[in-house]
């Protein structure tokens, strides 16, 4: 099977080279040229403002805030669970689960 870009990664201890699939001799290239080739198939496909638009619109988790009102109600005895799915009974359905 062809790596895709005609390349294999190769990570040994602190170096990163990329082999090309189709050189004789499999040349290992330069770190400088195998990060480029490696941050080039990075490429952001959204502009930077478009990114800081999508991140700002992202909310934290376990925030001090949070963390200090859940230690509260723990200390006073209310146990909860986070992100728990409530099941909604489905109105024509023998077990109440999605049809």
């Amino acid at each position: 099977m062809e790596p895709e870009h005609g390349f294999h990664v190769v990570t040994r201890r602190d170096r990163v080279a990329l082999l090309r699939s189709d050189w004789p001799s499999r040349i290992l290239l330069s770190a400088a040229a195998s990060l480029e080739y490696i941050s080039s198939l990075n490429k952001d496909r959204v502009t930077k403002e478009r990114r800081s638009w999508n991140m700002s619109r992202i909310r934290g988790k376990n925030t001090t805030p949070e963390m200090r009102v859940r230690s509260l109600l723990n200390r006073l005895g209310y146990r909860f669970r986070l992100h728990v799915r409530i099941p909604i009974p489905v109105v024509g359905t023998a077990h109440g689960g999605p049809s």
